[in-house]
């Protein structure tokens, strides 16, 4: 059975090694050790079997939560983890009386971008340019919780 549980600092060399080898543009083990330890940070992993197959980061803003980053090992795509961690943030985000949730992502993501339209995220606007790597664009979407 999977768990969720806050990241805490003895999971950033887990943390370190997923997000090297999830993305091109990989946060810097300052930006993560940053975020871990923040304030008014969620962060959670998923846990199956003593495996992390993936995390979240986002912020908490008082009147809105901010998605920063998913990462879920390539081995545990398409089972869900995404998809898990994002309702976990929600839950938290409608404890804490928020009733919004934004997110950016690539316009090339294809695959997350279907994930949040399935979660009711719409989209709204463009960031022409936004990721600095290769100039993509970047696409903003949001959630009202109800």
């Amino acid at each position: 059975m999977d768990s969720i549980r806050k990241i805490n600092f003895s999971d950033f060399t887990t943390i370190s090694k997923l997000e090297r080898d999830v993305f091109k543009d990989c946060w810097s083990k300052k930006i993560i050790e940053d975020q871990i330890n923040h304030v008014n940070a969620i962060n959670l992993l998923l846990i199956e079997k003593n495996q992390v197959l993936g995390y979240i980061f986002a912020q908490n803003y008082t009147d809105f939560v901010e998605i920063q980053r998913i990462g879920v090992s390539k081995k545990a795509r398409r089972k869900r983890i995404g998809e898990t961690l994002v309702k976990e943030i929600e839950i938290i985000a409608a404890q804490l009386n928020i009733n919004k949730i934004l997110l950016e992502v690539r316009k090339d993501n294809l695959p997350a971008i279907k994930l949040y339209q399935k979660l009711q995220f719409g989209i709204d606007s463009i960031r022409k340019k936004y990721y600095a790597l290769d100039n993509e664009d970047a696409i903003l979407m949001s959630k009202e919780l109800t």
